[in-house]
């Protein structure tokens, strides 16, 4: 028979360590790849970048970069934290999501 009190697998502390793990890769690749589009696109002389994207693409390209810090020092100090790696997840599908928002409210 199965303990009702167990945690379900899905709130377990090896999910928290791997839901952190893939933010810190994810973040790491959507700077890496925004940003070298970006460099390769202005380097072009046909841009398919509008001027009014570059601020708000470094914006989000530059919390990408913090979630990577923090993301990254939780996992170098191994001490895990819901609520941070569920703020990470929630910022970066409003970035994705909303980034016509984003831009509206930087320009």
């Amino acid at each position: 028979m199965k303990d009702s009190t167990q945690m379900p697998s899905l709130l377990s502390s090896k999910s928290l360590v791997i839901l952190t793990k893939f933010m810190a890769i994810y973040a790491a690749f959507h700077i890496i790849t925004v940003l070298g589009k970006t460099y390769v696109d202005s380097l072009s002389e046909e841009s398919t970048i509008v001027d009014s994207y570059q601020l708000p693409i470094y914006i989000v390209a530059g919390v990408h970069f913090i979630m990577l810090l923090i993301c990254g020092a939780m996992l170098m100090t191994k001490k895990y934290f819901w609520l941070v790696t569920v703020a990470c997840i929630v910022i970066s599908l409003y970035t994705r999501f909303f980034f016509e928002d984003i831009v509206t409210w930087v320009n």
